[in-house]
């Protein structure tokens, strides 16, 4: 594991090829059953057959798919992490007979040391004088969900974004950057209430 200064948190995973192999079989045998090829009844075709039509490629991801939930719960317990977003996954390594080697990149809420004098201020007053690191990629995902909702309310209104864009005279980069600051200090706020929260 490792946890940068901003504190995103990046963690190795490695899943064995008996695993991956294990539930592509899982995969198949479920293809199989459903499988309708002519000259056969539903379920009844030969699996050499069916499989002959299939990409093994999507085979293998859709059996990683639903074996990667499961390890990353492991990890996550085994380092008594607490994520407040959901896992970004980098495939490192992935080949057929070998042991396939994941990146995963995740947060926790950012670790908070109020003054002893927090009680009755406000997150505004106290988001002046108390450091708050943002994980980056925390601040990233905010600002992605901002700027999806506002795509879609600017269709809803028969705009488009980048009619928007040329009214603030803003390019796609400078807006986007914007957004991540705005998202980032709208964070800062939102953990330090839950901080001062935890104190009544």
């Amino acid at each position: 594991m490792n946890r940068k200064d901003d504190g995103t948190i990046i963690l190795s995973l490695t899943i064995s090829w008996k695993k991956i192999e294990a539930g592509y079989e899982k995969e198949i045998a479920k293809i199989v059953d459903n499988a309708e090829l002519p000259g056969f009844r539903k379920g009844k075709a030969p699996r050499k057959d069916v499989e002959a039509k299939l990409n093994k490629a999507e085979i293998y991801g859709e059996a990683v798919r639903e074996i990667l939930p499961e390890e990353y719960e492991k990890l996550i317990k085994e380092h008594d992490l607490k994520p407040v977003m959901y896992p970004r996954v980098e495939i490192k390594k992935a080949e057929v007979g070998q042991d396939w080697e994941f990146e995963i990149s995740t947060c926790e809420a950012p670790k908070i040391d109020l003054p002893k004098d927090s009680k009755g201020k406000t997150p505004e007053d106290l988001v002046k004088t108390v450091e708050v690191i943002i994980p980056q990629m925390l601040a990233e995902e905010e600002a992605n969900y901002r700027l999806g909702a506002l795509s879609e309310n600017l269709t809803k209104v028969g705009l488009n974004f980048d009619t928007f864009l040329q009214s603030k005279k803003m390019t796609v980069e400078d807006y986007k950057a914007q957004t991540i600051t705005e998202a980032k200090n709208d964070l800062k706020l939102r953990f330090l209430s839950d901080s001062l929260k935890a104190l009544v």
